[in-house]
């Protein structure tokens, strides 16, 4: 680990805190899209611990998805500008140090650089993430959080882990 080499950083600028990007959705033609991809409003539980925290949040959002408007408070920094292919991609993870995503290609990535990844898996996950774990074999810096179909409640776990994070 990791079995893709990290690329050189992209430059993120000063920040105080923790650096964390975002990815709420994936490609919409994916069959499964409807069960993974969430909406940006559902995110709106990690606002006050990234504020309170000095988190910063980044935006990797590509597609349909980029064109959500976020909720009060959640002002997610747009990284897509600077990204044109999988190498800027990550480069702009290897500049953070935390990745929260659905299960799309960048949680891939991440896993692959060897990067911490926290994924968020649905009811029937695709078989890679096996069922009931909270870590996977294909991944040692991913932490699955899996839904019961209860969202806000993974959500406001996704923010209570938040905050141990920016903490630790």
């Amino acid at each position: 680990m990791p079995y893709i080499p990290v690329p050189e950083p992209m430059d993120l600028g000063a920040a105080e805190g923790k650096k964390v990007g975002l990815v709420w959705a994936g490609n919409p033609d994916h069959a499964r899209d409807i069960s993974r991809s969430r909406h940006l409003s559902e995110f709106a539980p990690l606002a006050p611990i990234a504020a309170a925290r000095g988190v910063t949040l980044y935006a990797l959002q590509f597609g349909e998805g980029a064109k959500q408007s976020p909720p009060d408070g959640l002002t997610p920094i747009d990284l897509t500008p600077r990204i044109v292919d999988f190498l800027d991609t990550a480069r702009a993870l290897a500049a953070l140090d935390l990745l929260i995503t659905v299960d799309t290609s960048i949680a891939h990535l991440a896993g692959a650089l060897g990067l911490p990844v926290w994924i968020i898996i649905d009811q029937t996950p695709d078989w890679r993430w096996q069922l009931e774990r909270k870590d996977t074999p294909w991944y040692p810096t991913a932490r699955l959080f899996r839904s019961d179909g209860n969202y806000p409640a993974l959500f406001r776990h996704l923010a209570e882990s938040l905050e141990q994070f920016a903490a630790g």
